[in-house]
């Protein structure tokens, strides 16, 4: 049975968390950040970070980014999902199994 990952659980903010350990979709990201300078939002298809980088942002300070998956082309991850978030608060809607 697919884990739908979305709601309070699914904030990175501020470090590494893996968010599945098997394939699923990735249907939304949230990312922002209010300190100094570029940071960087990774995200990886594997169990841990250093995978296959799906995606990658760069955000300014004050920044904030959404960015939906339309339901026909989300983002497919087949080795697990995790995130790197540095010092950005990210969200994620996602499902795997």
């Amino acid at each position: 049975m697919a884990r739908y990952f979305a709601g309070r659980d699914s904030y990175v903010g501020g470090g590494t968390r893996t968010i599945f350990t098997s394939r699923g979709k990735l249907l939304a990201l949230l990312a922002s950040h209010d300190k100094e300078g570029i940071q960087a939002v990774t995200v990886y298809d594997g169990a841990a970070p250093g995978g296959h980088v799906m995606l990658k942002l760069l955000l300014g300070s004050g920044q904030v980014v959404y960015l939906p998956f339309p339901p026909d082309f989300p983002l497919l991850f087949e080795n697990g999902l995790s995130v790197e978030a540095g010092e950005c608060h990210v969200s994620l809607i996602a499902t795997g199994g």
